[in-house]
Order: C-alpha cells, then sequence, then structure tokens
C-alpha cells in the first residue's frame, strides 16, 4: 500500500526515529516504525483493520472519515490519523453508496497527518 503524508514536513517527522523518540518515547517510536513497514507491506487498507494491535477505527462527528491508528496498542495518548485515497489521491469516505469494509479493500493509499492526541 503506498504511504502519503500531509505534508513533506510531517513525512520528515515519521521518519526521524530519534525525533519521534524524544517526543513521543521509546514504545511509540518502535511501534511507529513496525506500523509504517506494515502498511509499506499490505494489499489494501482492509489488510491493516484486520490487524487488532493498531485498533483502526474511524472518527465520528467533524473528524468523520478519518481513521485513528495506534502504533503503541494504546499504551499512550498519542494517535495517528490516517484517510483514505483513491486512485487518483483523492480523499474518500464511507458514505450511503460506499460501505466502510467495500471502502477499505478497494484502497491502495492512505495519507497520514500529524501525529496528535485527538482526544482533547
Amino acid at each position: 500500500m503506498i504511504i502519503k503524508f500531509e505534508t513533506s514536513r510531517i513525512e520528515d517527522e515519521y521518519y526521524d526515529i530519534n525525533g519521534i523518540k524524544k517526543k513521543y518515547g521509546q514504545v511509540f517510536s518502535v511501534g511507529l516504525e513496525k506500523m509504517l513497514g506494515a502498511i509499506d507491506s499490505m494489499e489494501c487498507a482492509y489488510d491493516l483493520k484486520c490487524l487488532p494491535q493498531y485498533r483502526m477505527h474511524m472518527l465520528h462527528g467533524d473528524m468523520h472519515g478519518i481513521y485513528s491508528l495506534s502504533p503503541d496498542n494504546k499504551k499512550s495518548k498519542w494517535r495517528v490519523p490516517a484517510i483514505c485515497l483513491d486512485d487518483n489521491g483523492v480523499e474518500r469516505k464511507p458514505s450511503q453508496d460506499i460501505e466502510e469494509i467495500n471502502l477499505l479493500k478497494e484502497t491502495k493509499a492512505l495519507k497520514l497527518g500529524r501525529i496528535s492526541d485527538y482526544h482533547d
């Protein structure tokens, strides 16, 4: 699966292992590195949803259509937001016409956003 990022600055942050370790801790850093490798090796977003350790779930309200990923199996408050992209790089969200499972099975690219604690 293809990994894209909201900005090049965010991409740099994800691949700065020492920076991630300092800012979010050792456990999160190791989990994030493993998660990025797992996403890279998957065929579609549904494969990621099937792995319970990342606790992939869709957010609601004003964040509807954004998925939350937990690289460290909820050991910290930090989450990775992910948005499904179609083959042209356009964001896709489940709707009445597109069921969530079908959307995830068709998604071959994810756009990752800034690591955050969206519970605040």
